[in-house]
């Protein structure tokens, strides 16, 4: 019985060898892997749908729960946070910053942003439950907040 043989020159087995190093590191490279926290994020949506879907198929429930996701993890999830499949509540921080911190936050940063004139209750008792009655002179105006801060308060 003769044994078979295979050959192989060594120009194939550096192909084999080069394709081997190479799609590890175009993978690498070009592929990005999705955040730990959006993982997080995801995969709890998607545990909490199965779950009402269940409840519900099993008619034990009429309601879905819609998770509450911490704001850190969101944060750190980054602007895809915003692009999940299932919809989630914000659950802020313990211990939130007071009025006064926020504040002082936005002064420091002095951002610019839009303001107008609050309606007069004249204006506000006028409008149709179509909200048709034309508004004039109540424009919005670009300003720095520290600029606007002594008319908003």
């Amino acid at each position: 019985m003769k044994k078979a043989t295979v050959t192989i020159s060594s120009k194939t087995a550096f192909y084999f060898a080069l394709a081997a190093l190479c799609i590890p590191t175009i993978r690498f490279l070009f592929i990005r892997k999705e955040e730990v926290a959006c993982k997080v994020i995801r995969e709890t949506l998607e545990a909490t749908y199965k779950v009402n879907d269940w409840m519900a198929e099993e008619g034990r429930s009429n309601e879905g729960l819609i998770p509450e996701i911490p704001f850190s993890l969101v944060q750190q999830c980054g602007a895809n946070s915003f692009k999940m499949k299932y919809p989630f509540k914000l659950q802020f921080d313990e211990n939130p910053p007071s009025k006064e911190e926020l504040v002082e936050i936005f002064q420091r940063r002095n951002k610019m942003i839009y303001t107008r004139k609050a309606l007069t209750d004249e204006l506000l008792e006028s409008f149709t439950q179509f909200k048709d009655v034309a508004v004039r002179g109540y424009e919005h105006e670009k300003t720095s907040f520290n600029e606007a801060w002594p008319e908003i308060m």
